[in-house]
């Protein structure tokens, strides 16, 4: 069971009833940089699974071995609880993009075009 917190009315938490249940969505985000890892994260901190994919081996392999790839507070935590060396945890990530293709939902956190990148 996961118990999902969200805020209701505005200004008061609310915390879900022991007694409600959820579905486990399996998730997967396109991307593990500071978008992609954290939402990654969050969602495996909700009780998610999760499938990061990223072009990048050594971003891939960081997240395995249980660390964040970027800095954000809270982050390194988040990362190590839900990452199983066994790959039995909520959070695993690949550099294999057919990975999205078992999952219910796929999340794009890519790079954002801007002017100094693409000289528009």
């Amino acid at each position: 069971m996961v118990r999902l917190y969200s805020v209701s009315p505005p200004g008061e938490l609310y915390q879900q009833s022991p007694t409600e249940e959820r579905s486990i969505i399996y998730l997967s985000i396109i991307g593990s940089g500071y978008v992609g890892a954290i939402v990654a994260a969050c969602f495996a901190d909700l009780g998610h699974k999760i499938v990061s994919a990223d072009i990048d081996a050594v971003i891939v392999d960081t997240i395995n071995a249980g660390t964040a790839p970027i800095h954000e507070a809270g982050l390194p935590e988040r990362v190590a609880e839900h990452v199983d060396s066994n790959g039995m945890g909520r959070l695993e990530a690949t550099t294999k993009y057919d990975a999205v293709l078992d999952t219910d939902v796929t999340f794009l956190c890519l790079l954002t075009a801007t002017v100094s990148i693409f000289r528009l």
